[in-house]
């Protein structure tokens, strides 16, 4: 089937901001192929030792149509082979040689990929893809309720909040029109007004049908409201992240009746240390891995 193209689309952010959700419409346009957890630029992304040498890439490329992500799609890996080994030898050649062909065999003329944290890769995606739109998730971290009951969480969440929005404003100068914010809250006040912006953003025609589109949520993802927050932790998130809240345009409150002394002693230290290893180890290991600069 012969197909007009356009360039491939990247939904990003962290867990619990509507990524989900959102790749489910964009994925239900009739032009638009959506997938999820291919972790393609998360997990093989510069995992090749010599891309150069061609017995280290061959098996290279064998672990990456292996991978669960890359299975569930159903391509033809003999085809997969056959194009990589004629074309450039680069990671995002094969990446895109594989959502192309997934696209193709559900007869749409464009592809998706929906991953978490992919704003980290804009540098190389955008350098591989100049055709590419990125369209970045955030919503307020104080109503992302952090997963788990380790001690320390809630600093881990903002920590990798904080990040992505670092990602999402330096891509956004950087990138322009090629880059898209776009606010949970927003999204779920007016959903149809928020995606006739994002087809806009696309350059595709919105289609109503995509309004029909079931709500798809990820169950390993615990939101809240930002009204149900506990006090010590919604203290925290506005300590460590109120001016880029500010700068999200999410309103930092006046009053907020203090947290207990359990928080104040145990919970607001650990928080603060697991903070601190996110922002020295975790989001420096990040920018390695996606080759892209930070701040």
């Amino acid at each position: 089937m012969s197909l007009a193209r356009s360039g491939p689309i990247f939904i990003g952010g962290i867990a619990g901001t509507g990524k989900t959700r959102l790749a489910a419409i964009v994925g239900s346009h009739s032009r638009i192929e959506a997938t999820r957890k291919t972790y393609l630029w998360r997990d093989h992304y510069g995992r090749c030792r010599d891309l150069g040498d061609l017995h280290e890439r061959m098996r290279y490329v064998e672990s990456v149509l292996r991978s669960p992500g890359v299975q569930r799609l159903g391509i033809d890996p003999d085809r997969v082979r056959r194009e990589f080994a004629d074309g450039p030898a680069t990671y995002e050649n094969l990446f895109a040689l594989i959502h192309r062909h997934n696209a193709e065999a559900k007869g749409k003329a464009r592809w998706c990929d929906q991953l978490g944290m992919v704003e980290a890769f804009a540098d190389p995606i955008f350098r591989a893809y100049p055709d590419a739109k990125m369209v970045h998730m955030v919503r307020d971290p104080r109503a992302l309720r952090a997963s788990g009951t380790s001690p320390g969480r809630v600093g881990w969440m903002t920590g990798r909040w904080l990040t992505s929005i670092e990602h999402a404003e330096r891509n956004s100068e950087r990138y322009r029109d090629r880059y898209l914010v776009v606010r949970a809250e927003d999204v779920e006040a007016n959903e149809e007004s928020s995606i006739r912006a994002v087809c806009g953003f696309l350059g595709e025609t919105f289609e109503s049908t995509m309004m029909d589109t079931g709500a798809q949520s990820n169950p390993s993802t615990i939101t809240g409201d930002v009204s149900t927050a506990e006090a010590g932790s919604r203290r925290f998130v506005e300590t460590a992240a109120g001016q880029a809240m500010i700068r999200q345009g999410y309103a930092i409150s006046d009053q907020l009746v203090a947290p207990d002394l359990r928080y104040r002693l145990l919970d607001w230290p650990t928080n603060r240390l697991t903070l601190a290893a996110w922002r020295r180890v975790k989001a420096p290991s990040i920018v390695r891995v996606s080759g892209g600069a930070h701040g």
